[in-house]
C-alpha cells in the first residue's frame, strides 16, 4: 500500500511542473509529449481516487444480489463477502481504475478533442472534491470530460468530434455552467477563491446533496 501512496505522491509530484504552467494559461507545455502523458494520467486517477467513486461502487455491488444474471451470484452472503472484499482493497482497486481511465484517454488523445479554456468572465471556475466530471448532461456523451484548473482556466476532453458547444473562450453563463456541473457532482466539498462564490452556489448544493 505504501508503494501506491508513493506512486500517487510521485504523479503529484510531476504535476508541480506542469499545473503552475497552465494555471498561469501556458497550454504550450502540452505540446511536450512527457508532460502531456503526465497530465493525462494525473486526470484519470482524479477521476477515480475519490470518495463519490467509492460509495457510488459499493451502493451498486449492493444491488447485484437482484439484478444478477448469473443465479450463482444472488445470495446475499456471497455480496457481504464481495462487499468486504472491495473495502478492505479498495486501495487496489482505485488504482486499478485510476491506471486504466489514463490509459484510455492516452488512447484516444489523437482522435479526442481537447480544448483548453479560457475564463473571460468577471466570475471564477470553482473545483471541488471530485474535480473531473462528466458533460453527458451537456453533450449527451459520459465519456466527455470537463476539469477546472485554475478560477480563470480549465480544460474540456470531448470524445465526438460533431460536438460544437464549446469555445475556448468562456462567456459568464458558460463558466456558470460548469460551475453548476462541479457543484451537482460534487460529493461533500466544493472549493471556491471567494465567499461570494461559495455562497452562489449554496443553494445548488443543498438541493442536489
Amino acid at each position: 500500500m505504501n508503494l501506491l501512496e508513493n506512486y500517487h505522491s510521485k504523479i503529484e509530484g510531476e504535476m508541480l511542473k506542469v499545473l503552475p504552467q497552465l494555471s498561469n494559461g501556458d497550454f504550450n507545455i502540452l505540446e511536450n509529449s512527457d508532460y502531456f502523458k503526465d497530465f493525462m494520467n494525473f486526470l484519470g486517477h482524479q477521476a477515480t481516487r475519490t470518495k463519490d467513486l467509492k460509495d457510488s461502487s459499493f451502493s451498486k455491488l449492493n444491488l447485484w444480489p437482484r439484478f444478477s444474471l448469473n443465479e450463482n451470484f444472488r445470495d446475499e452472503k456471497d455480496i457481504d463477502i464481495l462487499l468486504s472484499v472491495f473495502r478492505k482493497h479498495w486501495w487496489f482497486f482505485s488504482f486499478v481504475f485510476g491506471q486504466n481511465y489514463a490509459l484510455n484517454l492516452l488512447t484516444n488523445c489523437n482522435i479526442d478533442i481537447h480544448i483548453p479554456l479560457i475564463n473571460s468572465s468577471d466570475i471564477s471556475f470553482i473545483t471541488s472534491d471530485s474535480p473531473v466530471v462528466s458533460l453527458k448532461s451537456i453533450t449527451g456523451n459520459g465519456k466527455d470530460l470537463y476539469f477546472p484548473i485554475s478560477p480563470k482556466f480549465g480544460y474540456v476532453i470531448l470524445r465526438d468530434i460533431n460536438t460544437k458547444f464549446f469555445n475556448e473562450l468562456c462567456t459568464t453563463e458558460d463558466v456558470k455552467l460548469f460551475n453548476s456541473l462541479i457543484v451537482q457532482n460534487s460529493h461533500q466539498t466544493y472549493f471556491a477563491d471567494s465567499e461570494s462564490s461559495i455562497n452562489e452556489y449554496r443553494k445548488l448544493f443543498m438541493k442536489t446533496h
